[in-house]
């Protein structure tokens, strides 16, 4: 009944995944179905989470290391058209997608889609939408 019922109100956002999940894990350990050691321990997946924050630390030190506007400035010198350069972008992605964790690609590539987004001063959706979207190709 808590899966269904969590299940449930996350389909029918209205209200955030977080307190929907954070609300049915303390009720399962309110009730007394799943232990605390066991929550910690077992339930909790500890290596992805590791895996996820190595990687935000790397995007961050990425951003802030003004290398996406590099890229993007590398990716418009050899695209005229933004077209051509949504495309190189994708190109890049879709490289850097078959060496790391495709949460990692997006991480690093979602600065240099905004970069490349802002150089153009076009909308930011059409540089986004493809970055995002090749790494699983």
């Amino acid at each position: 009944m808590i899966f269904i019922t969590c299940y449930s109100l996350v389909l029918g956002r209205r209200m955030r995944i977080a307190y929907v999940s954070l609300g049915a894990s303390a009720l399962l350990l309110l009730l007394g179905l799943v232990e605390v050691d066991d929550a910690i321990l077992e339930a909790i997946n500890w290596d992805v989470l590791g895996i996820y924050w190595g990687f935000m630390m790397v995007s961050f030190v990425f951003a802030r290391s003004n290398m996406p506007q590099l890229i993007a400035n590398k990716i418009l010198a050899r695209a005229k058209v933004e077209r051509n350069a949504i495309l190189m972008l994708c190109a890049v992605t879709a490289f850097l997608s078959s060496f790391m964790e495709n949460v990692g690609v997006v991480l690093m590539m979602a600065p240099v889609a905004i970069a490349l987004a802002r150089r153009l001063d076009s909308s930011l959706f059409p540089t986004l939408l493809p970055s995002q979207s090749a790494r699983t190709w």
